[in-house]
């Protein structure tokens, strides 16, 4: 007996010690991950750009920084995510399924006597009415009224969410076509005034000599 519980518990100690040997302990990202990483990302992100072979116009200006603007994209994607949101609660709506399943046995039959209704004797066979080893099943449909209540407030929920997240974008475009449009103008400026700047150095150069 003493063999016997030495051997189980050392079964047991195994085990504990394959599986703490099997556990996920989180690591940290170093700084050469996240360097890396970064690295990546920006990549990515440049990577598909078309080159400029010509002269921009203030409208290919705007349609290259609503294109490549990264704002844009994340704001581009939480709506997405919106989306897939609002059709995860849709499906809430849909009743419940419960299933079980089990199996039960016994070493030997269950025997049971029975009484006549006729004249109230009792049989003196022994008869069962079920099988030593059997597997039995349940499935039911569940709908409540209360769940889907607060699945309708949460899809409505969801569904206003995908409108603040599209206002959200609308004003994100609007700000991006106005740095554009602010920035373009500038250069334009700068790249005219650049000939007189050069002249007008010369002139205040050959001032200052004199």
């Amino acid at each position: 007996m003493t063999n016997l519980l030495s051997a189980k518990w050392s079964y047991l100690l195994g085990i504990g010690l394959i599986m703490s040997g099997c556990a996920v302990v989180p690591e940290p990202l170093t700084s050469d991950d996240i360097q890396a990483r970064v690295q990546e990302d920006m990549t990515a992100l440049f990577s598909d750009q078309a080159p400029m072979t010509k002269h921009i116009s203030l409208y290919d200006a705007i349609a290259r920084g609503i294109l490549y603007n990264l704002d844009d994209r994340v704001k581009s994607m939480e709506e997405a995510v919106a989306n897939s949101d609002l059709m995860v609660a849709h499906t809430d709506f849909l009743p419940q399924m419960a299933v079980s399943a089990g199996y039960s046995g016994r070493t030997n039959s269950g025997g049971s006597t029975s009484l006549s209704l006729s004249n109230g004797g009792e049989s003196t066979d022994v008869t069962t009415s079920e099988e030593r080893k059997r597997a039995h099943a349940d499935a039911m449909v569940v709908w409540n009224v209360l769940d889907f209540g607060v699945s309708y407030m949460q899809a409505k929920q969801s569904a206003n969410q995908i409108l603040i997240v599209r206002e959200q974008r609308r004003k994100s475009l609007h700000n991006i076509i106005h740095d554009i449009r602010v920035s373009y103008w500038r250069a334009s400026i700068a790249q005219q005034l650049l000939p007189q700047i050069d002249t007008l150095l010369t002139d205040v150069n050959i001032a200052l000599d004199r």
